[in-house]
């Protein structure tokens, strides 16, 4: 995935994405990659919540390191 990244597996499916198991290549760290269809009518801009997650640190919210998007997803 991008060069980037090797899909290990599906951590877990919800109405609007999927996350994925996944092993940065140059790091050897593990990260969770979330996939969210392009096609969704309902979904804000990924990089707005990307953008609000950056400014919160708390044990249960998700530590955003990156984003990227395709034709048809954003990740």
């Amino acid at each position: 995935m991008f060069g980037k990244y090797e899909i290990l597996s599906i951590l877990g499916t919800g109405s609007s994405s999927t996350v994925y198991l996944a092993r940065h290549l140059t790091l050897k760290s593990y990260r969770a990659i979330k996939c969210i269809p392009k096609t969704l009518d309902s979904i804000s801009s990924p990089c707005l919540e990307a953008m609000i997650l950056k400014h919160l640190n708390h044990p249960a919210i998700p530590f955003i390191y990156d984003i990227e998007e395709d034709n048809s997803y954003f990740y």
